[in-house]
């Protein structure tokens, strides 16, 4: 969950942004689609498809600041780019799990402390854990949702370096077949694990070996666009049929996991069929930013949940459980929804008027 610029950002260093509105559009509609399916629409709502666009999202977002800076100064600074993404996704991580840890240690929230659990969680191991050793230590019932993080943080960790080594020896163009290369790969095990007598659950859907394509789709995408003064080379008003013909069956495309159901095809083909159908929505919703639908998403109500969405996201399901416990959360669905969401709101609101300032200002000054 990564962000380019925002506003505040801009301000701070007094520079021109690259800030694109809509994409915080984007940010709280795969928001929401996790709240929702995490607050008993689940048999409904598959709340891993938000956070499959999430991860296109970060994949697009972070190769473009890194385009940006390496077209800028001909090389990456990589101490400046961990520390700009320790500072943008570690403070919430201490603030509200530290809290959730205590909560649950008092028993307001079901599932339990340990020490291990809270070592595997913070060092942003959560997914692994939850694949091969959630039944060893207890854990707050809700974080389960750090798995995620887990897995951006180690792309994070790795993309950089691999970066600094492609950017000197290779085009743009030899970059993008190299991750659309691995993209296939990671298809292919991901096919080869399912296939196996001894797949573990979850472990194609959680673990960052299986679920970086996710992330790379993203990045070839950033790759393809022109970045530098793409606005002024876009009809950004005008959205032709022949491209809205494109994003309709884009839809349609990222939506037949919703329909089709085999184990098998959810385990494997479901992602990688999501990430090819993202890059054409999240293309024109950037190259045509200014047209009537993508428009839509630059209200100002989506795009300050977009700017939420990260507290919404590591809160709303402990949250959940701090309010209504271990019962069926199916049942009053709709008014315990609203009560979670209203609420996660509020804390991501305060959080985001009262802590985040100090932390964006240092942000800004490292991108300067």
């Amino acid at each position: 969950m990564t962000s380019v610029a925002t506003p505040a950002e801009a301000k701070a260093v007094k520079k021109p942004s690259f800030y694109i509105p809509s994409l915080d559009g984007i940010r709280a509609i795969a928001m929401f689609v996790v709240v929702i399916s995490h607050t008993g629409f689940g048999d409904i709502v598959p709340g891993r498809t938000g956070v499959t666009v999430f991860f296109f999202l970060s994949g697009f977002l972070i190769t473009t600041l890194m385009m940006r800076e390496f077209e800028k100064h001909g090389k990456l600074d990589l101490k400046k780019f961990l520390a700009r993404r320790f500072i943008r996704l570690a403070p919430p991580v201490i603030v509200f799990l530290g809290a959730i840890y205590v909560l649950a240690w008092l028993e307001y929230i079901p599932g339990g402390v340990s020490l291990e659990g809270f070592f595997y969680q913070f060092f942003y191991l959560a997914n692994y854990f939850e694949i091969f050793l959630k039944d060893t230590a207890a854990t707050p019932r809700g974080t389960v949702v750090l798995w995620s993080l887990a897995v951006e943080e180690h792309f994070y960790v790795l993309y950089p370096i691999v970066m600094i080594f492609l950017f000197k020896k290779y085009d743009y163009k030899k970059i993008i077949n190299i991750f659309i290369v691995t993209s296939v790969v990671i298809l292919a095990w991901r096919m080869f694990l399912a296939a196996g007598d001894s797949f573990p659950k979850d472990r194609n859907a959680l673990a960052s070996d299986t679920r970086f394509d996710s992330i790379l789709l993203g990045c070839v995408l950033a790759l393809s666009q022109v970045t530098a003064g793409f606005r002024e080379a876009a009809d950004s008003a005008v959205l032709k049929s022949k491209e809205l013909a494109i994003v309709a069956v884009s839809l349609i495309a990222f939506s037949i996991p919703f329909v089709i159901t085999d184990e098998f095809f959810s385990e494997t083909f479901r992602y990688t069929l999501q990430g090819i159908a993202l890059s054409p929505l999240f293309h024109y919703s950037i190259m045509k930013y200014d047209s009537w639908l993508f428009k839509l998403l630059q209200n100002k109500v989506l795009r300050k949940l977009g700017i939420y969405s990260y507290v919404i996201y590591l809160i709303h399901f402990s949250l959940h459980f701090l309010l209504w416990g271990e019962e069926n959360h199916t049942e009053g669905r709709y008014l315990k929804t609203v009560v979670t969401f209203g609420l996660s709101i509020a804390i991501a609101a305060a959080y985001d008027s009262l802590v985040e300032p100090k932390f964006t200002k240092m942000r800004a000054k490292l991108r300067a």
